[in-house]
């Protein structure tokens, strides 16, 4: 495939494209398997983000009355955005070079309907370096230490003709910063 990119700021126009590749693969969701899995990934070969990509997976065994289990992984390199690396105007302006953002991620997921409530249980755990982000207004940064993210989660739906309650508690605690938040 192709991306192209139309940039403008302070009446200065930037414009880049860039071409990938990316394929998924997948059973059939409508087939009445217990085992389901997905696989894809994408990789740039030109342009801004070159040599980024992504590739993730999951794989899942459904239960039938007792629920499913669903587990997921993540690998990506990516480039950080261009408004961090390249901004120019009358107050401010910044060039950098930034280093490709890199996360590996595992997660897993235990997922109950019952009559008309749904329940999920989650846990996500994410290892990133290079982590782009402002320390101030106008100050781009990164975090070059590696970060541990973990993230778990209870989820419920309820729903009865037009009526939905839905309710999420989560739990996030951050590794080796204290100044970023997921």
């Amino acid at each position: 495939g192709y991306n192209h990119y139309f940039l403008t700021e302070n009446l200065l126009k930037q414009n880049f494209g860039e071409f990938y590749v990316g394929a998924l693969f997948r059973n059939n969701p409508d087939a009445d398997s217990k085992f389901f899995y997905r696989a894809g990934g994408t990789y740039i070969f030109s342009g801004y983000n070159r040599n980024d990509f992504d590739a993730n997976g999951l794989l899942g065994y459904n239960f039938k009355k007792s629920g499913s289990i669903l587990a997921n992984a993540v690998i990506q390199r990516k480039q950080a955005p261009w408004l961090l690396n390249n901004y120019l105007s009358h107050a401010v302006n910044w060039d950098n070079n930034f280093p490709k953002q890199n996360i590996v991620g595992v997660g897993l997921k235990y997922n109950l309907n019952v009559w008309k409530l749904s329940l999920r249980l989650s846990g996500d755990d994410y290892i990133i370096t290079n982590y782009p982000y402002f320390a101030a207004p106008a100050q781009p940064a990164y975090e070059s230490n590696a970060i541990n993210g973990l993230i778990i989660g209870l989820s419920e739906r309820f729903a009865i003709k037009g009526l939905h309650i839905d309710n999420d508690i989560w739990f996030q605690r951050i590794i080796n910063t204290s100044n970023l938040r997921f």
